[in-house]
């Protein structure tokens, strides 16, 4: 509680050496030139001009403090917070599945706040492609539930790609969500997951959602597990930061800056297994979009197998062995690193033969 009163009180003094220094700074962008020329002679000015001298020494910004303070809000007055459950506000039981009449139309509320998935989405689109934004995430780990319960309506509503950015260590329902990646399979669309950024070793410890039910046998076909690479064809190859597993991990994507979208017309580069996840989604879609008549399940391994191979030792340190090398191969099932020129001429290959 006392971090949180903390946070409040330099959020406020921020707002009134902003509101104090408007005339300066209209748009809010601070610099330390315009700062030094500054009168705090005989006026209140000092404290104010002392307090932003730090946000552009930490080379901080108006919609970076504002974001934040409100993401900092919701941590502590909704996710860490035992008596707020979002799942009263949605009249609704999140332990049964056939209970599916709630949330609303609304994808883009708190896009100034959360804007991972317009970085994802960016990533994605091209003219060819339509999306269909689902947001299943309120506070905290995402249901089950609504994780299997969004599968199901992009499927229904023609999805034939359903890209995951997401993931958590928990699965209270883990078979509502099996039973929903087979429903998929059953109407032929792919699943391209994220294996998420916690430098772990999935093949011993479990993250959700996931396609093996513990002992490493895959519940369907079409589920594709994402880990993250660099653009360094070297012994960084592996993003420092991308889970992995050699029987959990399908295969490797660019994962380091990677240039992209955020909300109001801006873009950013960023990193991480989710934009991994989203150019594997979007290759799976150029394949689509010429070979219509492949399966799911012959895009998943159109793409594994058409990835390019490395052999050579990899960074993997470990808190036990921080000098630790591994042969990148061995990170993933495929050992591979998704390649789209490769995957289109092994898609025609096979598209034609059928």
């Amino acid at each position: 509680m006392k971090s949180y009163e903390r946070g409040d009180k330099l959020y406020s003094k921020y707002n009134r050496a902003k509101d104090a220094l408007k005339e300066y700074f209209p748009n809010y962008k601070y610099s330390i030139e315009v700062l030094n020329k500054i009168d705090t002679t005989n006026n209140d000015l000092k404290e104010h001009v002392e307090f932003l001298r730090l946000v552009v020494k930490y080379n901080d910004n108006d919609e970076n403090i504002n974001r934040n303070y409100k993401s900092y809000r919701d941590t502590y007055l909704k996710k860490i917070n035992i008596d707020f459950n979002e799942r009263e506000i949605l009249n609704e039981d999140e332990n049964d599945i056939t209970d599916i009449e709630y949330g609303n139309n609304n994808v883009s509320g708190n896009l100034d706040l959360y804007r991972h998935a317009t970085e994802v989405a960016g990533v994605i689109k091209e003219d060819f492609i339509k999306l269909m934004p689902l947001a299943i995430a309120p506070y905290g780990d995402t249901h089950d539930k609504d994780i299997a319960l969004a599968i199901r309506y992009a499927v229904d509503n023609g999805a034939k790609i359903i890209n995951m950015s997401f993931g958590k260590d928990y699965s209270l329902h883990p078979n509502w969500v099996f039973d929903a990646i087979k429903y998929a399979e059953k109407h032929n669309v792919l699943i391209v997951s994220s294996a998420g950024n916690s430098r772990m070793n999935l093949d011993e410890t479990t993250t959700y959602p996931n396609d093996h039910n513990g002992d490493g046998v895959e519940v369907a076909d079409n589920f594709l597990m994402i880990g993250g690479s660099t653009k360094h064809p070297n012994e960084n190859l592996y993003y420092k930061y991308s889970n992995y597993g050699k029987n959990t991990v399908d295969i490797f994507a660019p994962a380091e800056d990677i240039y992209t979208t955020i909300p109001n017309n801006e873009y950013i580069t960023d990193t991480g297994t989710s934009l991994a996840a989203a150019l594997t989604s979007k290759v799976a879609a150029l394949i689509f979009s010429h070979y219509p008549n492949l399966t799911a399940s012959q895009v998943k391994y159109i793409i594994m197998d058409s990835g390019v191979e490395y052999t050579f030792p990899v960074k993997t340190p470990t808190r036990e062995d921080k000098n630790k090398m591994t042969p990148f191969n061995e990170l993933s099932k495929s050992g591979k690193v998704l390649n789209a020129y490769n995957a289109l001429i092994l898609a025609d290959s096979i598209s034609r033969k059928q």
